[in-house]
């Protein structure tokens, strides 16, 4: 499935579980963008929208913050050919500053919008996101055993309450590093400090001794 595909049947899959669309319409512009009737009823059903219990892929609709690198895609296209569950993931990229996420899951969660399911947000809000509802214990579904695996500092943040509302997807770590190659300037300033100014990675570090 090309990219422009999935983004009009993600698109076409958010508004049938909204309830903006009748079966009729989505049926029809699946097929229009390329799908089989088949997969079209399959997708119909795991929307809610089919007549019957049938055996559908389950569709989970997953919202990041912005991401033009083309990674979030990447994992979700490999996640939908390889996986064995029946379940399909799609995948609505976010806005590129953090109030305006932070806005736009406010305004969805506080209206209890089915517009996604999972969604990334900052190592600072799990606290604020438990204590409106928003989140659910997840500490009988994640073995202890596997959260043994990541490092206790953001399992921590991702607790709230005694009960993990979160799972940590990265962990950044930075440190200060001095090139000696890289120092271009070397100088007195006349009061017994030597100043030396060093140009790395676009940063002027000022480094006084």
């Amino acid at each position: 499935m090309v990219p422009e595909q999935r983004e009009a049947l993600d698109d076409l899959i958010v508004k049938m579980r909204a309830g903006r669309m009748t079966r009729r319409t989505f049926l029809q512009r699946t097929v229009a963008i390329g799908l089989t009737s088949s997969v079209a009823g399959s997708l119909l059903e795991a929307c809610g929208g089919g007549s019957g219990g049938g055996s559908g892929p389950t569709t989970i609709v997953w919202q990041t913050e912005n991401d033009n690198s083309g990674t979030y895609p990447a994992i979700v296209d490999s996640f939908n050919k390889t996986n064995k569950d029946n379940v399909h993931v799609v995948w609505h990229n976010g806005p590129s500053d953090t109030s305006t996420l932070i806005t736009l899951y406010d305004n969805t969660l506080r209206a209890r919008s089915a517009t996604f399911d999972v969604f990334n947000i900052d190592v600072v809000w799990p606290a604020q996101f438990s204590s409106n509802g928003w989140t659910l214990d997840l500490s009988s579904k994640w073995p202890a055993s596997d959260r043994a695996n990541y490092l206790p500092g953001p399992i921590k943040s991702c607790t709230y309450n005694g009960a993990v509302v979160a799972a940590p997807m990265r962990t950044d770590l930075e440190q200060p590093i001095q090139n000696q190659d890289r120092l271009c300037v070397a100088g007195n300033t006349g009061r017994g400090v030597g100043v030396r100014l060093c140009r790395g990675a676009g940063w002027l570090w000022r480094l006084s001794a």
